[in-house]
């Protein structure tokens, strides 16, 4: 049978779709946070049997996720490139997220609903900068992609199981989300899905315990977070990823019973995120996971709306310029850390090196690093302070013998027969 006009058009649209996707991951490649280079540095030392560490010899629980670091040892293993495979690892699942939320919608939605929610996704610039960043991100976004597909239609019945079971290992966060979005999958008894998030939580709080004696990950204890920038970082994140549009539509798709529960998953880890005190890391990263479960509301609020042109036009304008913008930063943040991150790099001769973005120093020169902000040092990490401002023990950084010292400044600093005259410190 020969497709109608009508079925070209969305057809088209979800092309056009994938495209923009393709384009914005292309575009922000050279971006990759500093956090990543943790845990490749954390694969690197596994492989060459230095331990699970920063430091070979020295076991610490550096990583908020350490099932990411699986499959990047195994990359290493067997002599792939562990950050070439970490980023094309979460373009593909983040990538895959959106093929599975479109085919949720299939079977409950029409054409036009559809497009609405694969252009909404793919205008979604902070999807696709995190996406290729390195981080468990695309991991996890594809893993709550197939949990609010387990609300909306049928699947094998382990594929919500092993998506929820993996979760606390990867993203801790999304477990009250992915908690509420299993208990209301479809032909999933809800005994199965509880016994398969408590088996996940119980298998990396053992892990931590038997390796570090506690169940808590150390960026718990490390990053901090204030209540007030927790709250900001939700609302601002809620404003800026769906234009206000967005937020109109999802709004309207309350009528379903399945929108529903997938908005209070989505709710309950704003919530979460915002009691956690938000993050530090530019681009909203800890919401992108969700973006899957907003667009399926977004497309779901469009149909059998005769005016949705009205709202989706102006946001798919604001989401595109907002997109654009976005990309260009980390594209230029990718950039300048690879002539001004390498130039530091080669002027370090010995170590260890004592700094607070420890992932691309400790990756690119495999010295001792001394990591100021705690995140992969339990012994910072428990010294007064948050991140970035921490109040450092100067008797146990002599002790760690470390002989450099890297520090942020906000502009050039002056110096003046050798000492530093004008510091303007970060933040």
């Amino acid at each position: 049978m020969r497709p109608t006009l009508s079925s070209q058009r969305v057809r088209a649209a979800l092309w056009a779709a994938a495209a923009i996707a393709t384009l914005s991951t292309w575009h922000a490649w050279p971006f990759v946070v500093d956090d990543a280079f943790v845990t490749f540095r954390y694969a690197r030392n596994l492989v060459s049997g230095a331990g699970y560490g920063m430091n070979p010899g020295v076991s610490t629980d550096g990583v908020t996720g350490p099932l990411w670091v699986v499959p990047l040892a195994l990359a290493g293993a067997v002599g792939a490139e562990i950050p070439g495979t970490a980023r094309a690892l979460g373009a593909l699942l983040s990538m895959a997220a959106g093929f599975v939320l479109l085919w949720a919608m299939s079977a409950r939605s029409g054409g036009a609903a559809r497009w609405v929610s694969a252009l909404f996704l793919a205008l979604s610039g902070t999807c696709w900068v995190w996406a290729s960043a390195g981080l468990e991100t695309g991991a996890a976004t594809f893993i709550m992609a197939v949990l609010v597909a387990s609300v909306v239609r049928r699947m094998p019945w382990w594929a919500p199981l092993v998506a929820l079971g993996a979760l606390p290992s990867l993203r801790p966060d999304l477990v009250p989300a992915a908690c509420l979005l299993s208990m209301h999958a479809r032909d999933l008894p809800r005994r199965a899905a509880l016994g398969a998030a408590v088996f996940g939580v119980a298998a990396v709080s053992v892990w931590r315990i038997v390796m570090f004696g506690t169940p808590v990950p150390l960026s718990v204890v490390a990053k901090g977070g204030t209540l007030a920038n927790g709250f900001a970082y939700v609302l601002s994140g809620a404003a800026l990823m769906s234009m206000g549009g967005g937020l109109y539509l999802a709004w309207r798709s309350r009528k379903r019973r399945a929108a529903r529960w997938v908005a209070a998953a989505l709710a309950v880890h704003l919530v979460v995120i915002a009691l956690a005190g938000g993050d530090w890391m530019p681009g909203h990263r800890l919401l992108v996971p969700m973006l899957p479960a907003l667009a399926l509301l977004v497309g779901w609020g469009s149909h059998g709306f005769r005016r949705v042109s009205w709202v989706t036009t102006p946001t798919f304008v604001l989401m595109a310029a907002f997109s654009l913008l976005t990309l260009h930063e980390a594209r230029g943040a990718g950039v300048g850390r690879e002539t001004r991150g390498r130039a530091l790099v080669q002027s370090l001769e010995a170590g260890p090196v004592a700094l607070v973005d420890v992932g691309f120093v400790g990756w690119e020169s495999e010295l001792e690093v001394v990591d100021l902000g705690g995140i992969t040092d339990p012994i910072v990490a428990r010294m007064p302070g948050d991140h970035v401002d921490r109040q450092l023990d100067v008797a146990y950084l002599e002790s760690r013998g470390a002989s450099v010292f890297v520090l942020h400044s906000v502009t050039q600093p002056v110096l003046r027969d050798g000492q530093v005259a004008n510091f303007v410190g970060y933040p």
